[in-house]
Parts: C-alpha cells; sequence; structure tokens
C-alpha cells in the first residue's frame, strides 16, 4: 500500500465516523430556574425565553395537547435542577384532564422555529427587564 492510499484510507475512515456527529443537533441547556416566558407553539412544541433573552424550542415525541395549552404546567412540573434533555417526561395532570398524563421530551433545541413571531410583536415571546 502507497503512502498516498494509506492516507485516502484513514481520511475516508475518519469522514464515515464523523457523519452521524455532523447530523446531531447542537447539545443546548435550559433549566427551570432561568425560564422567564414560554408560548404553546403547536401540539407538541413549546418556545421559551431564557433570563438572557435566549429562545429554546421544546418539542415533545408526542402530541401534548395540556402542555401546549398551559405551558406554564409543563414549567412547574419539570426537574427542579439540571438541564432538559431527551427523554425527560414532564408530568402535565395539573393542567387538565386531556391526555397524556405524562409527555416526553424529544429535544430541546437554541433558537426559534422559522415562522414563530419575533420578540415583541404580537404572538411572540417577550424579553425580560434588564
Amino acid at each position: 500500500m502507497t503512502r498516498h492510499q494509506a492516507m485516502f484510507g484513514s481520511a475516508l475512515i475518519a469522514s464515515l465516523l464523523a457523519t452521524p456527529l455532523m447530523g446531531q443537533p447542537q447539545t443546548v441547556c435550559l433549566q427551570r430556574k432561568d425560564i422567564v416566558s414560554s408560548k404553546a407553539y403547536d401540539e407538541n412544541t413549546i418556545v421559551f425565553m431564557d433570563r438572557l433573552g435566549s429562545n429554546y424550542t421544546l418539542k415533545f415525541t408526542d402530541t401534548c395537547p395540556t402542555g401546549a395549552r398551559n405551558p406554564g404546567v409543563v414549567i412547574q412540573s419539570m426537574k427542579p435542577s439540571g438541564c432538559l434533555t431527551h427523554g425527560d417526561q414532564i408530568d402535565v395532570t395539573a393542567g387538565g384532564p386531556i391526555p397524556p398524563p405524562v409527555c416526553v421530551i424529544e429535544s430541546v433545541t437554541e433558537g426559534t422555529p422559522s415562522n414563530f413571531p419575533v420578540a415583541g410583536a404580537a404572538g411572540g415571546l417577550s424579553k425580560p427587564a434588564p
């Protein structure tokens, strides 16, 4: 095997190993203590704003109508400390009798959905006071 072939083979293997990692969403840390406002986007998505004015999108694995209609219940039911992550369960029974009683987090990503109203606009999130 020539030196050129060895370098090409190494580069190919490295790119194949790195490809699954490139498709992974960015790891973010949203904690209950940092949330200052929230807005339901649809039946399985809630957008949160933290104390610094950064937005985060939380998606549930399935529809979570109680949580989407009442994001305050979701905030109250979050774990008291630590980052929200894939697989965390949120008990939404305090929000009413609409099933499911427990909603599971699929993802938490930084930013908002592309057609979400901007901060300060009707339907958008309000920035925290300085």
